[in-house]
C-alpha cells in the first residue's frame, strides 16, 4: 500500500484540472498499472474485506477486481468470456452497492474502505 500512496502522490499534482473523484479514480487505476504482477497483492488483499462488506457474488468480484485495474466494460468481458451488456449490468450492481455513480468514485470507494 506504501508503494500504491508514494505513485499517488507523485501523479494527484500532474492531473489537477480533473474532477476529484475521476482524478482519484484515474490515479488509483495508474498506480495499480504499475505494479508488474497487474492483479498485485494490494488488490488482492483488499477485494476479499470490500467482497464481505459489499455482499457481493463471485462475478461482482471478478468483475470489481478488473475496473479497479482500469479496464473498461469491453476488456472486462472478453477476460470473463462474457457479454459487454452483462458487465454493464455487474457494474451497475456495484455501484448500488457502494453507493456511487460513477466508476471513479467506485475505485476510490474501493480504496476508502467505508
Amino acid at each position: 500500500r506504501a508503494r500504491v500512496r508514494r505513485v499517488v502522490e507523485r501523479c494527484v499534482h500532474l492531473d489537477q484540472l480533473l474532477e476529484p473523484e475521476l482524478r482519484l479514480g484515474r490515479v488509483l487505476a495508474f498506480a495499480l498499472r504499475v505494479d508488474e504482477a497487474g492483479d498485485g497483492p494490494v488488490v488482492r488483499d483488499r477485494l476479499p474485506e470490500v467482497a464481505v462488506d459489499w455482499e457481493l457474488s463471485r462475478r461482482q468480484i471478478d468483475v470489481l477486481r478488473l475496473l479497479v485495474q482500469g479496464q473498461a466494460n469491453k476488456e472486462i468481458a472478453q477476460a470473463l468470456d462474457c457479454a459487454e451488456n452483462t458487465v454493464e449490468m455487474h457494474v451497475t450492481q456495484l455501484f448500488k452497492k457502494a453507493k456511487v455513480s460513477a466508476r471513479g468514485q467506485l475505485i476510490a470507494q474501493f480504496w476508502r474502505g467505508d
